[in-house]
């Protein structure tokens, strides 16, 4: 018949879509890979991680003024960091590579905060900084030094946030973990 169009290209057309659109399925459902531990050496994927003050100690956990109190909600209270021993004026390191993209006043103390590959943030204080907004520094880099004040009197007040703004245990990153003990309920 004249003027009929012709339905094969449809029918080509359709198994093709269908191949596509399989293929966009698999690769958005697959899972992403898992990044290395923070901990873990040896990669170059893998972030250095340095102590915030020098030298650092035998055993990280053991001289913490305080550790890390996970809140039960984000509005809730908690101790979203860990407080390291120090004097004032004692050099404060950065824990990583990164930028910074704090360094100045909050409320009545100084901060530093420095961001890092992968999302990580790490702040500091009551840090005086000798370093800018948009530096970058190497993991163990000297950012500014120890100043009085703060929540706690003689220590370094030392935070991480994930990308999502989640805050996280800074001896994570030297693969210090929390075991956890499950106990039977009643006696």
């Amino acid at each position: 018949m004249v003027g009929m169009p012709t339905r094969r290209p449809l029918i080509l057309l359709v198994p093709l879509t269908l191949v596509l659109l399989l293929i966009i399925a698999a690769v958005a459902t697959a899972a992403p890979a898992t990044p290395a531990s923070p901990a873990a050496e040896g990669t170059s994927a893998t972030p250095r991680w340095e102590w915030p003050l020098q030298p650092p100690p035998p055993d990280p956990a053991a001289g913490l003024t305080r550790g890390f109190e996970r809140p039960p909600a984000p509005w809730a209270a908690g101790h979203r960091g860990v407080d390291l021993p120090a004097a004032p004026g004692t050099a404060v390191h950065t824990a990583g590579a990164g930028r910074i993209t704090f360094a100045g006043i909050v409320v009545d103390r100084p901060l530093v905060v420095v961001e890092h590959a992968g999302g990580l943030r790490t702040s500091y204080e009551p840090v005086r900084p000798q370093v800018e907004v948009g530096d970058a520094v190497a993991a163990g880099e000297r950012i500014g030094s120890l100043a009085s004040g703060g929540h706690c009197e003689g220590c370094l007040h030392w935070g991480v946030r994930n990308a999502a703004g989640t805050y996280l245990d800074p001896l994570h990153l030297f693969g210090t973990r929390v075991q956890i003990r499950l106990y039977p309920l009643g006696r």
